[in-house]
């Protein structure tokens, strides 16, 4: 049998592969949430950046001139034309995919798990349920770690689970012409 501290790496190890198999296979970026730009609608708002350092203009979607996107910006009188070429990233404000939905819930279980596993963990602790005096006077941080870890696997299979089911709304990045 393995000593204990192999066995532990081992099993996070094992944790985080089965999360990243729910999630879609490993993350390759950005190019993961890419999607085509026939996800736009008349009507819908977008994010738009031309430049890297730009800040992204949310503008209204008017509809396709070729390869340039026609945006009603607010304050602008005409509409915004922006060659596809010119854009930086591209987002859209739509209906998630189902698949979409579960990363996002992955992510933001997870994340909710951590601090309230870490917070049940250290108040099992602090109020002697899991108080053992017995091991060293550290063991509330051993708690704390056990139970964060206990929080992102159940946070992030639930959050998951809802998401994967309920995809809601939110902003999509589009796939852009001569991105990888």
């Amino acid at each position: 049998m393995a000593p204990r501290g192999v066995r532990s790496r081992l099993r996070g190890r094992a944790v985080a592969s089965v999360l990243v198999l729910a999630a879609g296979g490993p993350f390759r970026g950005a190019a993961a949430q890419e999607a085509d730009t026939n996800r736009v609608e008349k009507g819908d708002t977008v994010r738009v950046m031309v430049t890297p350092s730009a800040l992204p203009v949310t503008a209204s979607f008017l509809g396709w001139s070729g390869e340039t996107m026609l945006l009603d910006v607010h304050g602008l009188d005409d509409p915004w034309s922006v060659s596809v070429f010119q854009m930086h990233k591209l987002q859209v404000l739509t209906r998630r995919t189902n698949r979409e939905g579960l990363r996002h819930g992955l992510v933001l279980g997870g994340a909710t798990g951590l601090f309230l596993g870490a917070a049940v963990g250290v108040a099992l602790n602090a109020s002697g349920v899991t108080h053992d005096p017995a091991r060293p006077p550290g063991q509330i941080v051993t708690a704390g770690i056990r139970g964060a870890w206990i929080g992102i696997v159940m946070g992030a299979v639930a959050g998951g689970i809802y998401r994967g089911r309920r995809p809601g709304r939110g902003w999509v990045n589009l796939g852009l012409p001569g991105e990888r």
